[in-house]
Formats: C-alpha cells, sequence, structure tokens
C-alpha cells in the first residue's frame, strides 16, 4: 500500500514521485528548521541562566530519587506486611 502526504507536498512544493523521497525530504527539511530553531534559542540563554538550569535539573533528579527510594521502601513495606 502506497501512501501519498499530498497536501504536505504541494506546501512544500516537492514531488510526489515515491513516497519515500518525499518522506526523507521532508523529514531532512524538519530536522534543518528544528536546528535552526534550536542554535536561536541557545545563542539567546545567557551563561548564568544555563548553570541555573543545570543546578535546577541536579535538584528535580535528585527528588525523583528519593522519591523513587520511598515508593519502593513503601511497596516493600506493604508486602511484608501484608
Amino acid at each position: 500500500m502506497v501512501r501519498r502526504c499530498v497536501s504536505i507536498d504541494r506546501r512544500h512544493h516537492l514531488p510526489s514521485s515515491s513516497n519515500g523521497d518525499s518522506h526523507k525530504k521532508l523529514t531532512t527539511l524538519f530536522h534543518k528548521s528544528r536546528r535552526r530553531a534550536v542554535e536561536k534559542n541557545n545563542s539567546a540563554i545567557p551563561t548564568a541562566d544555563l548553570s541555573t538550569l543545570k543546578t535546577l535539573n541536579k535538584i528535580v533528579d535528585s527528588n525523583l530519587t528519593r522519591s523513587l527510594y520511598l515508593d519502593t521502601i513503601i511497596t516493600d513495606a506493604a508486602e511484608l506486611g501484608g
């Protein structure tokens, strides 16, 4: 079964000769636009903000680990206690 994304092909002026070619071109187009957006956003973030984000990530990770550890203890206690 061959699927064709006719509306997407028209929007990006891609030939719809084969589904594989169109998909490959759309994927490339998507990744290029995503890469440009990421580069634009990264250049706009000051260094101080990046270090703050890294610190917040560590806090979230430690809280998640603690929460998973407590869940394990509670589950084990419930299984032992009946």
